[in-house]
């Protein structure tokens, strides 16, 4: 889950740039990463690998602690306009990404880590 919250805090200031531009432009930037998913997903499984193992469990609790209240803090100040706004994603990356989240998906995302039975292989 910590890897999954980390993930949300860096999409989101992409996922609110990109909504402030026209929908053309998320979508190239999307067909550009699912281009390059194949190294992706090579250098996502082998940092899976080591993950857990990288960091102590209390160094884990903290870390997912600041996580966790730097995202309420983000969450609370948010207006409905910019839940609302939304950006085209790498399906070929993630089993979890739409073609299409908006800011309020993407607080949601952090969620979704149990791999699901259509979940992407090397």
């Amino acid at each position: 889950m910590l890897f999954g919250y980390r993930i949300v805090r860096t999409l989101m200031p992409l996922v609110h740039a990109f909504g402030q531009r026209p929908d053309s432009w998320s979508r190239r930037f999307a067909a550009i990463l699912n281009a390059g998913q194949r190294p992706f997903h090579v250098i996502n499984y082998l940092g899976s690998c080591g993950g857990g193992q990288a960091l102590a469990t209390s160094t884990m609790i903290r870390l997912m602690d600041r996580t966790i209240h730097s995202l309420q803090r983000k969450l609370a100040a948010e207006t409905n306009e910019n839940l609302a706004v939304t950006m085209h994603f790498p399906t070929a990356w993630d089993p979890y990404f739409r073609d299409a989240m908006s800011v309020l998906d993407v607080y949601h995302y952090g969620t979704l880590r149990s791999p699901p039975e259509t979940a992407h292989t090397l």
